[in-house]
């Protein structure tokens, strides 16, 4: 089988963002703390009002994964990392999501899907 490498752009890396990544390296370790709440009342109701008409059900985790990737589609700048002096942006986007998968004796650990 042959392997296709993805598709994707390529662009410079702006200089004027050098002045942030030196301010953000001065600024180490790059860690942030934080706690949200946020009501999804409305969402889940969407969610049980969509499963009755399709008759299906649908994990609330696919629905914040749908809507990640829809916020990465409509606004692609968000999905670009830095190669050395380029930006890259691919045209695909992919998701990894940690599923928790029951063990043989029990325990649970989180695998990547």
């Amino acid at each position: 089988m042959m392997y296709t490498r993805p598709a994707y752009q390529q662009s410079d890396w702006p200089v004027l963002r050098n002045a942030l990544v030196s301010y953000l390296d001065s600024q180490r370790p790059h860690s942030t703390q934080g706690f949200v709440e946020i009501d999804v009342t409305q969402a889940r109701a969407a969610i049980r009002s969509i499963q009755k008409k399709v008759g299906i059900a649908i994990s609330f985790h696919a629905f914040v994964l749908h809507c990640m990737v829809r916020a990465g589609t409509e606004h692609p700048a968000v999905l670009r990392y830095r190669h050395r002096n380029k930006l890259i942006a691919f045209d695909d986007i992919d998701v990894l999501t940690p599923i928790e998968k029951r063990l043989a004796n029990g325990a649970r650990i989180p695998v990547g899907y």
